[in-house]
């Protein structure tokens, strides 16, 4: 069995477990509210700007577009998934491409219930997949999710390094998750964020199994900013990337659901099929 092969049948056992997992494991973890929801819901090949409706709510003013060059940011067709686990999907997704080698790209959208406040504690998901050449564009081609404050704005991502981290935004106080950026390959980000008088504390989990618990152990952790009150969240970058799925909530499994049951059940089945013709294919 060589490299190729093996990699294809771990991937297989381990999707066949994730999926015997959420449809007879644990028992379903409980649900806060689910605050915000943007699954990209709009006509494929459509700007991104001043879209609102679609499937999205939570928020109070449509996306509306910035930066230092003419960036492009449209609706691809169909949703991004989670590299291994059924997450709950729906609508399409949206591209940013950077047309300039140099300056950046915002996209933001306005929250219509703020965060931030003091005692509070919020988990906020979205899907990204890195795209073109990594590294390419300004400042190592960074690309992530911003919240927007009126404090230190907290970065998650990729930024110039080709690792996803948790940092001030501009690049200090950094913290890497060690898990690095694969063109083409979808990643769900999990941020738990628990607000305080003064510095705030943030968790990142990398590719958590939705439907599970939350992990106890975090791929990176913050706790040396005070990002204030959070109004908007935005996309920011210099690289090309896809992203989807962006869920904010009261609980982690607010922004980490499964289809249902019978959803999972086709989804698994075609795909540990998908994975049955690949490994024949490499024999």
């Amino acid at each position: 069995m060589n490299l190729q092969q093996s990699r294809s049948r771990g991937l297989q056992v381990l999707l066949v477990g994730a999926c015997i997992g959420a449809l007879h494991g644990r028992p379903a973890p409980a649900l806060g509210a689910l605050l915000a929801y943007e699954g990209f819901d709009y006509s494929t090949d459509a700007s991104l700007a001043s879209q609102s409706g679609g499937g999205s709510f939570g928020f109070s003013q449509p996306w509306t577009l910035g930066g230092l060059d003419l960036p492009q940011h449209v609706i691809g067709s169909s949703s991004l998934s989670h590299p291994v686990a059924a997450l709950a999907t729906s609508g399409n997704h949206a591209v940013v491409r950077n047309v300039s080698p140099s300056g950046f790209t915002t996209a933001r959208r306005t929250l219509g219930q703020q965060l931030g406040a003091a005692g509070s504690q919020r988990y906020l998901s979205l899907l990204l997949r890195p795209e073109g050449q990594l590294g390419a564009g300004d400042s190592g081609g960074y690309f992530g999710l911003e919240l927007v404050s009126s404090g230190t704005a907290l970065f998650v991502g990729k930024p110039s390094i080709n690792e996803y981290v948790l940092e001030d935004i501009g690049g200090t106080e950094q913290y890497s998750s060690g898990v690095a950026a694969i063109t083409n390959e979808p990643v769900l980000l999990v941020l738990r964020a628990d607000f305080e008088t003064g510095n705030d504390s943030f968790r990142l989990y990398v590719n958590p199994l939705p439907g599970q618990s939350e992990p106890l152990v975090p791929d990176a952790m913050k706790a040396d900013s005070d990002v204030g009150i959070v109004a908007q969240i935005g996309l920011f970058s210099t690289g090309t990337f896809s992203f989807d799925e962006i869920r904010i909530g009261e609980s982690f499994a607010d922004v980490t659901p499964v289809p249902e049951p019978g959803s999972l059940m086709l989804l698994c089945f075609a795909l540990v099929g998908l994975l049955q013709v690949t490994r024949r294919s490499l024999q």
